[in-house]
């Protein structure tokens, strides 16, 4: 694409974001959510022909994925996060002593993106734009994340602000990118752990179709003994479309941003972190 004017990227950014219906939408989710009776919510569906795929939980589902990613694209995803501007990691926007880890976002135009999410689509067949950044964390030796839950309770004082980034967390895909001591993923509700192995994927489920929460997937990243790294892509209830415009609208939004309006990038960065 060829370069786009600043008043023709904000006609075009407005038109695909339409922060009005974009609103009801996540109103109306998280309503329908709070509200919801049903006895056995749904899930996901799964791809299970998918390589390498096997479940390693029933109930709740959970499934390991060998080789998700190659040796090699172990190597440039590291190298993707080496470069990147690793900061500390934050929950809800805040450094917390409850995860200690140090985390950065790869762009959504790179092409460790790209592949991580057409492998997702394939997976799940759910869109681009319901996918959120992917994210490279690097735990240091006795770095660690507390117990915690990846997707909200739809009745939590702070669902709205997470439901900003686009519903319920419907899917959690952590990608193991190295081999180190320590570092298990812990799932003390249903005694699991899953060690860390290259190129490995844990796929689980947060949250159900309707938006509540799956309250036994409460999990922690155990303190590392020697440096781990991995990388996580949460999958949401809706297709952000901000997610859907291209990178170069939203760059020449950049120095000049209309007043008085919602802008693009004002709804870029609405992710939370649990």
């Amino acid at each position: 694409m060829g370069k786009v004017s600043k008043a023709d990227a904000r006609v075009l950014c407005y038109r695909a974001i339409n922060p009005p219906l974009w609103q009801k939408n996540l109103a109306d989710t998280l309503e329908a959510a709070r509200g919801s009776k049903e006895a056995n919510p749904r899930r996901l569906d799964v791809d299970v022909s998918y390589p390498g795929l096997s479940r390693i939980s029933a109930d709740p589902p959970m499934y390991a994925i060998d080789d998700f990613l190659s040796e090699g694209e172990c190597d440039a995803m590291l190298a993707a996060g080496s470069r990147g501007s690793l900061k500390p990691s934050t929950i809800s926007d805040k450094v917390s002593d409850v995860r200690t880890s140090m985390t950065c976002y790869l762009s959504r135009g790179s092409s460790e993106s790209h592949m991580c999410f057409e492998r997702l689509t394939q997976l799940l067949g759910r869109p681009h734009a319901a996918f959120e950044d992917v994210q490279i964390a690097r735990y240091e030796p006795g770095q660690y994340y507390k117990g915690h839950f990846d997707g909200a309770d739809p009745h939590d004082a702070d669902a709205e602000l997470f439901w900003r980034g686009g519903g319920q967390r419907l899917a959690t895909l952590l990608v193991y990118l190295n081999i180190p001591e320590g570092g298990a993923t812990r799932f003390g509700e249903i005694g699991l752990d899953v060690r860390p192995k290259r190129g490995r994927a844990l796929l689980f489920f947060p949250g159900h179709l309707d938006g509540t929460l799956d309250r036994r997937l409460w999990h922690e990243a155990c303190p590392a003994v020697t440096t781990k790294w991995v990388s996580q892509i949460w999958v949401r209830q809706l297709a952000d479309p901000v997610r859907s415009v291209p990178k170069e609208w939203l760059d020449a939004l950049e120095d000049e941003e209309p007043r008085g309006e919602v802008t693009a990038q004002s709804t870029v960065n609405h992710g939370q972190q649990r």
